[in-house]
């Protein structure tokens, strides 16, 4: 298994990260020119809205029926093919790998997928895996917990409610609603964003209030105080990123893309 910092994304739900990002849409002054968007992998296709990224050059995302590897140089498989998988997945290891396929959460255990959670009726593809017993996914309109034996509710029900979600605890939750990223304090909903319009099924949940989020065909950042861009303006952007230090990542058309210096 690759060593480093695994920065897992699950569709619209990523780990957060300590500290402010530097918006990167300038150049720095170190000589390196003005950031800009560049391929990192070659196209593949039935390349999913999902990712997971372990250094520059390596990283993981639902391709078709099966989670596979970018290593820098080539796709191959990590996980077996599986019928019903969908764009949402967690990468403990190559080994231990989490998604959500049809209307449960299955595991691969380097040999086979396994049912890890039970079924239930309107299961988004979004979920947020802590260990076997504490998962919070999107189900209907509002965000449930796995506790190694049933699913139950954790916040109320919500219209508008995306499959794009950060969890630290039942009693604080981010997620897309509608037109804004608002936040569940265990007893109701409010909104921490203003609205904007555009806003996709994906956030990073960044340090000192910071959010990033797919709005339209770019990044953008919430600073506490306003939206504002990240980075240029990309067609065929997915709804999906992820960070690996001061870079960026996402899913754009069948491949993934590097944003930065």
């Amino acid at each position: 298994m690759p060593t480093g910092t695994w920065t897992a994304l699950v569709v619209g739900l990523l780990t957060s990260c300590e500290g402010k990002l530097t918006p990167i849409t300038d150049d720095d002054g170190s000589g390196a020119g003005p950031a800009a968007w560049s391929p990192l992998s070659e196209g593949i296709p039935g390349l999913g809205p999902s990712l997971a990224v372990v250094g520059p050059e390596v990283v993981y995302a639902v391709v078709g029926e099966r989670v596979c590897k970018w290593d820098g140089d080539g796709w191959s498989p990590v996980t077996g093919e599986v019928p019903g998988l969908r764009a949402a997945f967690h990468l403990a290891a190559e080994s231990a790998v989490y998604a959500v396929v049809g209307d449960q959460i299955c595991k691969w255990n380097g040999s086979g997928w396994g049912p890890l959670t039970a079924a239930i009726d309107g299961l988004k593809p979004a979920f947020q895996y802590l260990a076997d017993d504490d998962i919070y996914a999107v189900i209907g309109e509002q965000i449930c917990h796995w506790d190694g034996t049933a699913w139950s509710p954790t916040t109320d029900v919500v219209s508008g409610l995306k499959p794009a979600f950060h969890a630290d605890s039942a009693t604080h939750i981010l997620a897309v609603i509608a037109d804004q990223v608002c936040l569940w304090d265990g007893s109701a909903w409010a909104p921490v964003t203003d609205p904007i319009t555009g806003l996709r099924e994906a956030i990073h949940a960044g340090g000192a209030g910071e959010i990033h989020a797919v709005v339209g065909d770019q990044i953008c950042t919430w600073d506490g105080d306003s939206w504002s861009p990240y980075t240029d303006e990309i067609p065929d952007l997915a709804p999906a990123l992820a960070f690996a230090g001061e870079r960026l990542y996402a899913v754009v058309g069948d491949q993934v893309c590097a944003y930065g210096h």
